[in-house]
């Protein structure tokens, strides 16, 4: 699934100084904290004139006229439609967390000419919302083979468990998507082992990959390709509402001997039931009405398995099973 990035939450006006074209038809459709480093600032702007700002570079001006940050030319011009820049921290500036007020210049022709301005207001780079949208994504760069994922987010922080998803990978697409939501915070995402787990995968998350990769394990050079540490608004963590409660499992796994048993214990239909291997190899189908069912461990090796249940309503539960 793909999301574009929300519009700005905050009052923009814009004042171009070469007259109501092209600077009119450039709008600020996002201006936020980048996600993963606090020193920066995501822009994100819609040009919808024929003009394409040869050059551009984005500085953002304190009302006091010191500037807070700056964009390095890394375009040719703005083309048509959105347009995601960058700009980060001057030395010695620390970006602010509250609301503030700020002026928006655009330049051209490496610094040289002075395109647009925009008088922002009550601007808060912090995202409005507590729990922000984001893409995790698993990009294969090797031969393409078909095979099922299990993926999880854990908060370093505190250890607990956040979230957990999966990916169905093919043979057509080297790159699949899932989309969550994180609070700000301190993460570690994390895929089931599968063959091989070499430099073939990338492990990514970003807000949106449409406009950018974001942060991944081939940015970092992780010596695990399958685990990929990160910060999340990281500048935003004080002022957000924490976490939410982890609900506890509605599901009971339990190895008995060579069975594996599940159970709902508020006696709803379990629904379809597969078993994986670490490698994502398919082990076990069940399908059933009930709200207890046993699986066959006989033959299966020791080590970590994938259980995951999709009941009737379409809820997903997936579990990780360790076979002594």
């Amino acid at each position: 699934m793909r999301t574009f990035i929300s519009s700005l939450a905050l009052i923009l006006t814009a004042m171009p100084v070469l007259g109501q074209s092209p600077c009119s038809q450039l709008t600020v459709e996002h201006l936020q904290y980048d996600a993963f480093s606090p020193s920066a600032i995501e822009l994100v702007v819609n040009n919808q004139s024929s003009d394409i700002f040869s050059y551009p570079s984005f500085t953002l001006v304190g009302t006091q006229g010191d500037t807070l940050a700056r964009e390095q030319v890394s375009f040719f011009g703005i083309g048509n439609g959105p347009q995601a820049h960058y700009m980060v921290a001057e030395p010695g500036v620390t970006l602010p967390t509250g609301s503030f007020d700020a002026t928006l210049l655009l330049f051209g022709g490496f610094g040289d000419t002075l395109y647009c301005t925009w008088d922002l207001t009550n601007i808060s780079l912090c995202p409005p919302d507590t729990c922000i949208q984001a893409e995790v994504y698993l990009t294969n760069t090797g031969t393409l083979v078909d095979f099922f994922v299990v993926y999880w987010v854990t908060d370093t922080d505190s250890g607990a468990p956040i979230t957990t998803g999966y990916m169905q990978m093919d043979t057509l697409s080297a790159t699949q998507l899932d989309t969550l939501c994180l609070p700000p915070g301190n993460y570690m995402l994390d895929f089931s082992p599968f063959s091989p787990i070499d430099t073939n995968y990338v492990v990514g998350i970003t807000t949106s990959y449409l406009f950018s990769i974001g942060t991944n394990t081939a940015q970092q050079q992780d010596p695990t390709p399958l685990d990929l540490e990160f910060s999340w608004y990281d500048a935003c963590v004080d002022i957000s509402n924490g976490l939410n409660e982890q609900v506890a499992s509605e599901l009971m796994m339990v190895i008995d001997h060579d069975l594996l048993r599940i159970t709902d214990p508020a006696g709803t239909a379990l629904g379809d039931i597969t078993l994986w291997s670490s490698d994502g190899r398919l082990l076990r189908t069940r399908s059933t009405n009930s709200n207890v069912t046993e699986l066959s461990m006989h033959g299966l090796a020791t080590g970590i398995l994938l259980a995951r249940v999709v009941a009737p309503n379409g809820s997903v539960f997936t579990q990780r099973i360790l076979i002594p």
